[in-house]
């Protein structure tokens, strides 16, 4: 199912932080096959608490920028104060022009719209965490 081509891991714990079942589905299952530690959450609260208990472990965010109940940004802001080596990847499935890119990327976070090829995740991955 999967290429071998694909980016492979090296045990990075990351957390997805997703309210979309399938893409929090296909992400866990993508990374977990490609040699990461994945942890999952569907909300903002779910994810700082998980966050709070394991961030001594987590390298990586991959969050959704809306949620039910908040922001990816601000809770990615509140995460990295306690871990400033935190590396974040944020994606939306909303345009562009809804999303604050300027922000996104004044705070040196990376960015993916929505939908994006898995392949181009995987390597943007590596490269944030190498």
């Amino acid at each position: 199912m999967f290429n071998v081509e694909l980016k492979q891991g090296k045990g990075e714990t990351t957390l997805i932080v997703e309210d979309d079942e399938d893409v929090l589905s296909i992400l866990r299952e993508i990374l977990s096959k490609t040699g990461y530690a994945v942890l999952e959450a569907r909300n903002t609260k779910e994810a700082y608490s998980i966050f709070k208990k394991e961030k001594n472990k987590i390298r990586l965010v991959i969050s959704d920028v809306v949620l039910p109940d908040g922001s990816g940004v601000k809770l990615v802001e509140k995460m990295i104060t306690q871990s400033p080596n935190l590396k974040v990847i944020l994606s939306s499935g909303y345009p562009s022009d809804e999303v604050d890119l300027a922000e996104t990327n004044k705070k040196r976070f990376l960015f993916l719209q929505k939908p994006y090829i898995l392949t181009e995740l995987l390597m943007t991955i590596r490269e944030i965490l190498d």
